[in-house]
């Protein structure tokens, strides 16, 4: 079976299959449908991952621990899932 590794300065900060993996960085990853107003602010208070302009808003995947107002649980992606582990 395959085994996922994240290593962080020579330390493995995680071992596991591809979805033990995902399922450690699901309660993570936070999606928000913005203006290009709102933009600003939400760079500004959060760990932003991704930025994806659709027709005249953007979305905007954030990492954080906690439930984010206003954005919605959505499931991670890869990147997402590395971040989980070296900042989770």
């Amino acid at each position: 079976m395959d085994k996922d590794r994240c290593f962080k300065k020579r330390n493995v900060l995680f071992e596991g299959t591809p979805a033990e993996l995902k399922a450690h960085a699901e309660r993570y990853v936070w999606e928000y449908r913005v203006s290009p107003n709102e933009l600003d602010t939400i760079m500004a208070e959060n760990e932003v991952i991704q930025l994806l302009e659709e027709g005249d808003d953007v979305n905007v995947r954030v990492f954080a621990k906690k439930e984010e107002e206003g954005a919605k649980q959505v499931a991670p992606r890869l990147i997402d899932r590395y971040l989980a582990v070296v900042r989770g």
